[in-house]
């Protein structure tokens, strides 16, 4: 799920900045499957390729994300090449516990005469929560405009959203992994403990996906994430184990994700 990028809580004297990641990742099929390389659901994905960027100004708890995905096929001869583009462009607000973010994404084949493709444009909303835990003593507290790994707190957090989200004009988009049906509603929780300084972390995510043909409101489709994540102030690895399940009837996938995780701030 693109758009994730963390915007600012409300702060009367914070300062704008432009801050983003660059992540690289390899993918490694399961006797349970393995992700796809295409929109269409074909070929066997390789690397991956992700840029995330965020500009927001904490004195108006707004921002501006942009996400772009680049996923390469195993089976090509040139097996490091992109096969499929996904790219998000939102535009998101938060408050003290809540977020609300509206996008438009694309997803699209980059071989010639490559079927498949979709893009939609929707609107997400989502309440957020964080809270500190047993485990070590409260270090300072650093402004949220500042690098996040600069100085962490030396104590155990969790964060975490619960979200929902409407599909305001989708005319291509699935609801199910296979391609079938069209995506009607989101919804969606993630969390993530981070443990003494914030260099591991624990993680996990869940995004379901509605059929506006069948039973709008209830979910068709999850995808899931369970992962690990070890970083530093200039690198970090995570990896992760990923899942899809259709829900209303037979279908499942599981493979492993591998990622180098790069931040910057401008």
């Amino acid at each position: 799920m693109l758009g994730q990028a963390p915007l600012p809580s409300l702060e009367p004297e914070g300062e704008r900045f432009q801050s983003g990641s660059l992540r690289i990742g390899q993918f490694f099929s399961s006797p349970h499957g393995s992700a796809a390389a295409k929109p269409d659901g074909t070929g066997e994905a390789s690397s991956l390729y992700q840029l995330s960027f965020v500009d927001a100004s904490p004195s108006s708890g707004g921002g501006a994300l942009a996400d772009v995905v680049f996923l390469s096929d195993r089976s090509k001869a040139y097996f490091s090449l992109p096969t499929q583009m996904n790219y998000l462009l939102g535009m998101g607000t938060r408050g003290e516990s809540w977020r609300i973010q509206f996008n438009r994404e694309e997803i699209l084949p980059l071989e010639h005469k490559t079927p498949g493709g979709s893009r939609y444009w929707d609107v997400r909303a989502a309440l957020t929560f964080e809270a500190g835990l047993p485990g070590g003593e409260e270090g300072p507290r650093i402004p949220h405009n500042l690098k996040i790994h600069s100085r962490a707190p030396h104590h155990n957090k969790l964060r975490g959203e619960l979200g929902a989200g409407y599909f305001l004009h989708n005319q291509s988009f699935p609801a199910r992994f296979d391609s079938t049906g069209r995506a009607f509603m989101r919804y969606d929780a993630r969390a993530t403990l981070s443990i003494g300084d914030g260099g591991l972390r624990l993680f996990a995510e869940a995004d379901f996906l509605t059929d506006r043909w069948h039973k709008r409101y209830t979910p068709a489709n999850l995808d899931l994430t369970a992962g690990i994540g070890l970083s530093s102030a200039h690198v970090g690895i995570e990896f992760t184990q990923e899942s899809q399940q259709m829900l209303d009837r037979d279908g499942y996938a599981a493979y492993y994700l591998l990622k180098v995780l790069v931040p910057f701030t401008l």
